[in-house]
Parts: C-alpha cells; structure tokens; sequence
C-alpha cells in the first residue's frame, strides 16, 4: 500500500485472457477509432439494407398484435403497429358507459392527434378495440402481447 491506495501488479497476458477471435476484433475496433470512424462507416453504411430486410421478416411475421393498455402508451404503439397495416386489438378496462369505452376513447384521440399518428386515416380500421373482460380470448390467438399499463406501486407499511 503506497499513499493509502493498494498497488497491484498484474502480469497475465492478453492472450490468456480473451480468444483470438476477440483479439482481433479488439484490434479492429482501436483501428476503427484511430480511422475517425470512416473505416467502420465503409463496413456499416452497405449493410443498412441487409439490416432493413431483416428487420421487416421479423415484423412480417407478426400478423396478429394485442395491445394490453389504452393509455398514452398503448395508443402510440397501436397507431404505429395500425401504420404497418398490422391487425391490433387494443384493449383496456372494461368502461362504466360501454364495455369497450377506454379502447374507443383511445381510438378518438388517435384520430384527432396533432400532428396525427397515423399515416392515413384508414389505418385507424387495422385497430379493433376491446377489454379485458369480454375480449381476453383475443390474447391467445396473438402472435405478440404488448403491455403497456400503468404501474402503480401500493406502499403499506409492515
């Protein structure tokens, strides 16, 4: 210990420590960086639309999205997943009113956002509202659950 703090010698290789394969990709990246980034930009600029491609199988694979929430959350994200042309089932607590009034509610002030969610107002009918209560069955069926609830941690003391 030298001036309160603990010196420490290590003596073990970079070889021992990591793969080739890692060392090399470590040497790659320092190169990267010395380069200012361009030499990395050459690698990954080509590769956006391999990326993309990739991206949008995923997403194909999806037909059949339910959004547990109506809240600001959920609305966003069914507006966007209705902007792919998705199926969404957006639902939310069953309403005093009618069963499906939040979800409904939800899709009013989606149709009235400014500046507006949605591409075309059409993609409003890829959106079907619901609850929980009467429509819960619609979850099996899905083939991606989004919840987007509000969490509301209930303090109590012990």
């Amino acid at each position: 210990m030298r001036g309160g703090r603990v010196v420490c010698k290590l003596s073990i290789s970079l070889g021992e420590l990591l793969p080739l394969k890692a060392i090399k990709a470590l040497i790659l990246l320092v190169f990267c960086y010395q380069q200012g980034g361009k030499f990395i930009a050459s690698i990954i600029l080509p590769l956006r639309g391999f990326f993309a491609m990739i991206s949008r199988l995923v997403m194909d694979s999806f037909k059949k999205i339910v959004v547990i929430g109506a809240g600001t959350m959920g609305q966003g994200i069914a507006a966007h997943l209705a902007n792919s042309s998705r199926q969404v089932v957006l639902l939310d607590l069953k309403g005093n009113g009618a069963p499906n009034q939040i979800a409904e509610r939800a899709l009013d002030i989606i149709k009235k956002s400014d500046p507006p969610l949605l591409v075309e107002k059409s993609r409003l009918d890829c959106i079907k509202p619901g609850n929980l209560t009467d429509d819960f069955d619609e979850i099996k069926n899905a083939d991606w659950i989004i919840e987007a609830v509000v969490e509301r941690p209930h303090f109590s003391s012990y």
